[in-house]
C-alpha cells in the first residue's frame, strides 16, 4: 500500500484550549513523528473528526489518515470505509483512489482495485505511487506488457523510486530478462540498501547465474536484515544443501516452515526439493501438496511435482504440470536445476 499524507489546513476553534486540543489531535492523526502509536493516531483523527470544526477538505483528510493508520494495524474493513468516506468527502482525492485501490487488492477485488488505480492515474497523472501499484496489480493479473510499461512510468517520473526497481526487477526475472533484473536490483540496493528483498532476488539470480558466494553473501545480508524472512531462508537452506553444508540447510529450511505465513508455499517446496534430490519420495509428496495448497500458481511447486509424478509414474500428470510451469516462468527448467540439480521432465 502507498502510505501518504494530506497537506493540513488549519482552522482556528474559539478558545486557545479548543485550539490546543484540536492542534494536539491533528499532530496524532498527521504521525508525522513515527513514535505516535497507531492507538493515538486513530484517535487524533476520530477526535479531529468529531470536533466538526473541520470542511469538508480537511475532515477527508481525517479519514483518510485513519484509513492508513487502521490499514497498518490489519483493520483492512475500517481502512476501507475511512477511505470511501474520504473518497465520498472529496471525489477529487487521487491519494485516496490509490490507497483504496490497495486495500481491494489486499481483499483480492482486483477489478475494483483496477479502478481505483486508473482513476488515481486520471485525478494525477503524474503521480509515481499510483503507476507502481498498478503496475503490480497488472502483473499478477498476467498482464507483464502493461505492468513493464507502469514500471517505466513510475521510474520516469521519479528516477529514484527503489521499489519500483525492485518491482521491475522481480517482473524481469519472470520474463526471463536476467540480466536486466540484475540491473534493476542492484540499482534498487543502491538506492535503498535496507531493502531485504532486493538482496534476496539478487542472490537468487547470482545462484542461478552459478555464482555460489554471491548468492550466499546476498543471502545473508537479506536474513541479517529480515532474520524471519521465510523466502531467504528456504534459499539459503537450499543453497547450502548443494555446497555440503547439510546441517546449516536443514536448519535454515526449518526456520523458513516455522516463519512461513499462510501463502507461503516456497519453504515446503525447498524442503520437498531437498526430499527428492536425495529419492525420499514419502517425504516429498506430502510438502509439495502443501505447498501448492498455500501457492497453486507457482512455477516452482508445479515443477517438483512434475518431477515426482515421473517418479512415480504418472507421466500424463507430469507433463501436464510441467507445461504449466512453463508457461508461468518459462525459465523453470534452469531453474529447478540450478536450485536442485534436478530435470523437469518433458
Amino acid at each position: 500500500m502507498r502510505w501518504g499524507f494530506g497537506v493540513l489546513a488549519r482552522l482556528w476553534p474559539p478558545s486557545a484550549a479548543a485550539q490546543s486540543s484540536l492542534e494536539e489531535a491533528w499532530r496524532c492523526c498527521e504521525r508525522k513523528d513515527r513514535a505516535i502509536p497507531l492507538e493515538a493516531a486513530i484517535d487524533g483523527c476520530t477526535r479531529v473528526i468529531r470536533a466538526g470544526q473541520a470542511d469538508a477538505r480537511d475532515l477527508a483528510i481525517a479519514f483518510y489518515n485513519r484509513g492508513l493508520w487502521r490499514g497498518e494495524q490489519g483493520d483492512l474493513a475500517g481502512a476501507l470505509a475511512d477511505t470511501n468516506e474520504a473518497i465520498r468527502l472529496n471525489p477529487a482525492y487521487d491519494a485516496a483512489f490509490n490507497n483504496r485501490g490497495a486495500l481491494r487488492r489486499d481483499q483480492g477485488d482486483r477489478a475494483g482495485a483496477l479502478a481505483d488505480y486508473n482513476e488515481a492515474i486520471r485525478l494525477n497523472p503524474a503521480d509515481a505511487f499510483a503507476f507502481n501499484n498498478r503496475g503490480a496489480l497488472r502483473r499478477d493479473q498476467g498482464d507483464r506488457a502493461g505492468a513493464l510499461a507502469d514500471y517505466n512510468e513510475a521510474l520516469r517520473l521519479n528516477p529514484a523510486f527503489a521499489i519500483v526497481f525492485y518491482n521491475r526487477g522481480l517482473l524481469r526475472s519472470i520474463q526471463g530478462d536476467r540480466a536486466g533484473a540484475l540491473a534493476d536490483f542492484n540499482e534498487a540496493i543502491r538506492l535503498n540498501p535496507a531493502e531485504a528483498r532486493a538482496f534476496n532476488n539478487r542472490g537468487i539470480l547470482r545462484r542461478d547465474q552459478g555464482d555460489r558466494a554471491g548468492a550466499l553473501a546476498d543471502f545473508n545480508e537479506a536474513i541479517r536484515l529480515s532474520p524471519a524472512d521465510p523466502s531467504a531462508l528456504a534459499n539459503r537452506g537450499v543453497l547450502r544443501q548443494r555446497m555440503g553444508q547439510a546441517e546449516g540447510s536443514r536448519a535454515d529450511v526449518a526456520a523458513a516452515i516455522r516463519a512461513a505465513g499462510p501463502g507461503d508455499g516456497w519453504p515446503h517446496g525447498a524442503r520437498a526439493g531437498l526430499a527428492l534430490m536425495r529419492n525420499d519420495h514419502a517425504a516429498a509428496a506430502p510438502d509439495i501438496a502443501e505447498a501448492i495448497r498455500r501457492q497453486p500458481d507457482s512455477a516452482w511447486q508445479l515443477g517438483l511435482r512434475a518431477i515426482l509424478r515421473t517418479r512415480q509414474g504418472d507421466v500424463a500428470g507430469a507433463r501436464a504440470d510441467a507445461a504449466e510451469a512453463r508457461r508461468l516462468v518459462p525459465a523453470t527448467d534452469e531453474i529447478i536445476s540450478s536450485l536442485f540439480g534436478l530435470t523437469l521432465p518433458r
